[in-house]
């Protein structure tokens, strides 16, 4: 009995000697130091490569994501227990896991990977990032990405969805996947249709008076810089002094 005795005892000593994960799971805004340390940054389709890690906090790489991106984070861990959690610009946790997290980005921001071993108290990390923008065959599949009228979604040409200021946006035309400007603003031709026009500002997005014209006026630099307005028409047509 003695020695069953003694060797209950060596065994909670030894279990009460194995170092437990102290690290909670992240809290605070973005930047926090007492939650990670930022060690660089990632993009698509690039890895850390192997960086030795440990102490009180989270290691991390951030990385610029797009609303709709589907993004996956795989991690290797030489001590063989990782933990790690996907954190938004705000500090809220979109995914957690292991060796790999898995997320569809909602926002456009700039995301931190955050990385440690559950057990191990420092350990040699490497992080690679994986993700792709969200595809589409028409720009309605790109809607979800911005509701600001000054950047424009889109179904660029290789089928995935892009952000376009407004002020590039190639309206309308003969071509195959024309696109169309948004709320208050219209589509302008410079006097050849089958080509695509530019959008500029328009405060006839309403309709216009029935004794009014929705009409083209040049801005002090130009046509580029123009809107379009209701007017008052001269013989049945816009003014041609605009």
């Amino acid at each position: 009995m003695k020695s069953i005795s003694f060797f209950a005892i060596a065994a909670l000593a030894a279990c009460s000697s194995m170092p437990e994960h102290h690290l909670q799971p992240p809290t605070g805004g973005k930047g926090d130091s007492s939650s990670y340390t930022v060690l660089g940054s990632l993009s698509y389709g690039q890895s850390s490569g192997t960086v030795a890690f440990g102490g009180n906090d989270y290691g991390a790489f951030t990385f610029s994501g797009n609303a709709g991106d589907s993004v996956t984070v795989s991690i290797t861990d030489d001590a063989g227990a990782p933990i790690s959690y996907l954190l938004d610009g705000n500090g809220n946790i979109v995914a957690s896991g292991a060796d790999t997290l898995q997320a569809s980005l909602t926002a456009t921001d700039t995301y931190a990977i955050l990385f440690a071993d559950s057990v191990a108290s420092g350990a040699n990390f490497t992080v690679a990032l994986a993700g792709s923008a969200a595809s589409c065959a028409t720009d309605a599949d790109c809607a979800f990405l911005s509701s600001d009228p000054t950047q424009v979604p889109e179904c660029g040409p290789s089928h995935t969805c892009v952000i376009v200021p407004v002020d590039q946006v190639r309206c309308g035309g003969f071509v195959a996947h024309p696109h169309g400007c948004p709320d208050g603003y219209q589509c302008h031709y410079n006097n050849v249709p089958d080509v695509p026009g530019t959008c500029v500002m328009s405060s006839c997005g309403a309709g216009c008076d029935p004794s009014q014209l929705c009409c083209f006026t040049w801005g002090v630099g130009g046509p580029q810089t123009g809107s379009y307005e209701c007017v008052a028409p001269v013989n049945n047509a816009c003014p041609l002094n605009l």
